[in-house]
């Protein structure tokens, strides 16, 4: 074990908690849908859209955003990892085996849903690394709120959004298509209701400033909007920078 491999993991048994798996089922070519259990104090502090920074090993931390929530017969909730690439994450998230323990800080304020009494219906789009938000915030509305949208996906995770049972349309992302594409399409064929409704868009940096702005041409009030970038083709500077000048601009 490494000296941050310590370190993190010192610093996580001090000021974190733990988790135990219950089960790690591969649900995609790169998805790992894994079910832990959670101590009751820290299950009641969980929000719709909230993500807990889990250590995965290496002296590395991840954040993932719990969903499924269930008292039954244990406090416990699911997340999605996306395996991509050969990082810490992806290693952990192929790997990690029912009965064993992680540590991790939290729950944190990530995405704030902004739902009201008033709201008749919600829209997401996002990605396969958006799943999981995606989950957690269309399982929390009243049966009396609409879900529209969709989640566009690699081929090989076709079969993602159907094993956590999302409420939304998937769109199979094909080879020679750009991210974002298939949402493009499905919003412009898409009308809007004209009651009061939120917006939340997630994923890839590029993807979500399309949304935007076609949503945006289309009268869309910017308070509408909730938005959430989680990656960028162009890299981590570029996504930073785009949150920084655009997605979060007044």
């Amino acid at each position: 074990m490494t000296l941050k491999e310590h370190i993190t993991r010192g610093v996580t048994r001090l000021a974190g908690n733990t988790a135990r798996v219950i089960a790690n089922q591969r649900v995609g070519e790169r998805l790992a849908l894994i079910e832990f259990e959670l101590l009751q104090e820290v299950f009641d502090r969980l929000n719709p859209g909230d993500k807990l920074k889990v250590h995965v090993g290496e002296g590395a931390m991840r954040s993932y955003t719990p969903f499924g929530w269930s008292h039954d017969p244990v406090s416990s909730a699911k997340m999605l990892v996306h395996l991509h690439g050969a990082g810490a994450g992806s290693r952990w998230g192929a790997r990690v085996e029912p009965g064993e323990l992680f540590e991790f800080f939290g729950p944190a304020r990530s995405f704030v849903p902004g739902v009201t009494d008033e709201l008749s219906w919600a829209l997401f789009y996002g990605d396969e690394t958006a799943l999981g938000l995606a989950a957690a915030l269309t399982e929390s509305l009243p049966d009396s709120v609409e879900v529209l949208g969709a989640v566009e996906v690699a081929s090989g995770d076709i079969g993602g959004p159907a094993a956590i049972d999302l409420s939304l349309a998937t769109l199979e992302r094909g080879a020679a298509r750009e991210h974002g594409e298939a949402l493009l399409e499905h919003l412009a064929a898409l009308e809007l209701p004209d009651t009061p409704g939120v917006i939340w868009l997630s994923g890839e940096t590029d993807s979500i400033l399309a949304l935007r702005r076609a949503l945006l041409e289309r009268g869309v009030d910017r308070s509408m909007l909730r938005i959430k970038p989680y990656w960028a083709v162009a890299g981590k500077a570029y996504r930073k920078s785009k949150e920084r000048s655009v997605l979060h601009a007044p």
